[in-house]
This record gives C-alpha cells, structure tokens and sequence, in this order.
C-alpha cells in the first residue's frame, strides 16, 4: 500500500508540469540539411549532416561549401568534426547583413560554437594536396531555434540626382560577390544599402577559388539596363568593367580605365542600351599587384539621362549649311573573325583584316607571361570615343578562333 502511495505520488508531480516543457529543447538546424559544392570538390556532402560522427566527407580540391538558411537563425551551441591532422579546414558563419560573425581554422579535432544570433549562412574552407590528402569533416550540428522578425515595410532607396529620377534595380538587393559571373561565393548588401560608410573589397583578378574579384547580381526577370552608377572609396583612376549576361548567356563587357566615367557618385549612360540582361556584374579585371576596389555603392537603371544644362539651348533661326558627313570607310578584301576565349570564359570576339590577324598569331607565338596585346575594335560600338583598343594578356588566353572570309566591294 505505502508504494502504491508512493507511485501516486510522483505521477501527481508529473501532471504539474507540461510534458512538453519537460522534453524542449533547442532543434539541430542541420540535421538532414545538405550543404552546395559549387565545383563538386567535396565528396560525401550528405555525411557531413546524418548525425553520425563515424561517416566522412572529403575534400579532392580547393573548395567553399556553404549552407544557407532560408530565414536567420539563433543558435545557442554548435559543434562541428574535423578528421584530418594535415589538412586544415576554415569555418566561417556570416549574418543576414553579411557580416562574418564567427570563424575558425583549425586542423582534427572536436570544436564548439558559442551562442550567436541572426545565422543567415555557414561557409566551410577546404584544401587538397597531393602529399598530405584532402581537408575532411565529419559531423556539423547547429543547435537553436528560427528566427521570426518582426515584418516592416522596407523601402528601396532611390537615388535623387540634381534633375531627373532614376528607377533604381540595385537598391537595397542582395549583392553575390565570387570568382565569376557565374560562380558566387558569399553575399552582401554593403554596395546596395545608401550608406555610404559601407563598402565591399572587390579583390583584383586572378584564379582562385575562393577570391572575390566579382560583383554579381542575378536578376529574378530580364530587365533592360541604359544607366549605371559605381562609387569606389578613394578612387583614383583604377580600372574596372561593367558587364552583363542576356538570357541566352550571351555576354558584353564594357572597360573603363582612364577614370572618365564611374568611379565617383554619379550616374552615367552605358556606351550601349543592354537588352534581355539576366546577369550583371562589376569585375575587377586588374593584376593582382593592383589595389581592391572598395565598391561603396553599385546600381543600374533602366531609363535615360536627364539633360544636364541649366538653361535649354535656342533653337537657331539661321538654318545652317549642310555639309557632307563622310561615309565611313567600307572594309574589303581578306578578313577574319577572331575569337579569343579567356580563362575565365569569357569570349571576345573581334572583325579584322587578315594582317591584323595575322600580327595577333605572330605576338601569340613570339611571347608569354602576362605580356599584353592592343586589338583595334575599330568602329565596333565606338560610342563617343576617337578610338578603342582591347588588350588581351598571354597567360589569361585560354584558346583562340579565326575564321575567314572576304569582302568584296
């Protein structure tokens, strides 16, 4: 009888309390979760989240892994396992503004997370070697619980030009930097937010998988573009290019290098309209002895520039004589299409006289190293300008294409 009281006893004291509350406790955000192997350099990408310490992801490669969450996230602890003692592996956690709050690079062993807040997105730093194997991690938990902001009305910020107004497409949005159009490593909202004590380090261009040398945006529809804006922090005539992707991939790069447009706070027209742009991007197509470009504010626009005068010009009332535009010169004879693909992708593609490519194929054949070549675009989309030359450097041409053919008059 006294244990059938005592029984009674304890199931009573259960009953006070929710068994709920008894059993909460904060959810692995990870568990199951998969994290994205933009080069397919890390195998096994599903153990690194099936709670098991004894299965194993590897490395072959140089490779970024990272997992986003679709809203923020609170974490109160984390653990993650790394396997390899020759191998280090760097871990970094970023907010939802972009801002890494949390980093590690360590070789094997067991690591802890502390409590951090706002968790947007988790990052994982690989190597690989032929002499001491691939970087290795075993098991990653995040353990917390979803964040739910509270919802208010956001406005895109609009730029106000002296006269006119401007349909900004950038403001506001997320910004993805990585190593190329088509290949982002992290996010940013530093070069679209109107805040002009932020900025993003646009690092100069070189083959890496892991550096920012890009500025891209991938816009959900087609949008036509006419007008650009880019402030660069203490800028000083560096070279930079604006370019943009149509739906079919189709791409067009645009380079500015003498500091006669962009750069500074205003709004320019692009030397051509660009039609059906599903991707634009900022590169920072210097050496890699150049400077970053530390990219304050980025946006383009879609309507023209106003007209800039402070008071309209009178209409003459003398009608003035004509005179006689000349013809531009008609190209006849040999000639070719050049096509030059970089080791980045990109395809440039030049209409010139057989000799001229021919002098291209002797400069190929006689350097190396980063030796640059001048090709005349000749009055390919000149737009204002006297003259534009493209450069091409040796060790950044991947292949090359000529196909001729002739012109007669």
């Amino acid at each position: 009888m006294k244990k059938i009281k005592i029984i009674l006893m304890f199931l009573l004291i259960f009953a006070a309390f929710p068994i709920s509350n008894i059993l909460a406790a904060d959810e692995d955000l990870l568990s199951d979760k998969l994290f994205v192997s933009p080069n397919n350099k890390v195998s096994n990408l599903a153990y690194i989240t099936d709670n098991k310490d004894s299965t194993t992801s590897w490395w072959t490669g140089i490779e970024t892994i990272y997992y986003e969450f679709s809203e923020p996230v609170n974490i109160s602890s984390g653990r993650f396992i790394l396997n390899t003692s020759n191998s280090k592996a760097g871990v970094k956690l970023y907010d939802e503004t972009g801002t890494q709050i949390y980093y590690s690079n360590s070789s094997a062993g067991t690591y802890t997370i502390g409590a951090l807040s706002n968790v947007k997105r988790i990052e994982v730093i690989g190597t690989y070697s032929n002499a001491f194997g691939g970087s290795s991690i075993a098991d990653f938990k995040l353990y917390g619980s979803v964040t739910i902001p509270t919802p208010t009305p956001t406005v895109d910020p609009t730029p106000t030009p002296s006269t006119g107004t401007f349909n900004s497409l950038l403001g506001g949005k997320v910004i993805t930097p990585g190593k190329n159009p088509g290949a982002p490593l992290t996010t940013t909202t530093f070069v679209t937010d109107n805040d002009e004590s932020t900025y993003y380090a646009v690092k100069p261009e070189i083959e890496s998988p892991s550096t920012t040398d890009f500025l891209i945006y991938n816009f959900p529809s087609p949008q036509d573009i006419n007008a650009f804006k880019l402030y660069i922090k203490d800028y000083s005539n560096q070279k930079f290019a604006i370019g943009f992707r149509d739906s079919t991939g189709k791409e067009k790069i645009f380079y500015f290098a003498d500091g006669s447009q962009g750069g500074d706070n205003n709004i320019y027209q692009l030397p051509t309209a660009m039609k059906d742009v599903k991707i634009a991007f900022v590169w920072n197509y210097n050496p890699p002895s150049s400077a970053d470009l530390n990219v304050i504010e980025w946006d383009l626009y879609n309507n023209s520039l106003p007209d800039q005068s402070t008071e309209p010009s009178p209409t003459p009332i003398v009608t003035p004589s004509p005179t006689t535009t000349p013809t531009p010169e008609q190209p006849t004879g040999d000639r070719a299409i050049l096509v030059i693909t970089m080791n980045t992708g990109l395809e440039k593609e030049f209409d010139l006289s057989i000799s001229e490519v021919n002098a291209f194929l002797n400069w190929y054949d006689t350097v190396s190293g980063s030796a640059r070549y001048g090709i005349d675009k000749h009055n390919n989309n000149k737009g204002p300008y006297s003259k534009r030359t493209d450069y091409v450097v040796h060790d950044k041409i991947l292949t090359f294409e000529v196909s001729e053919y002739t012109l007669t008059e």
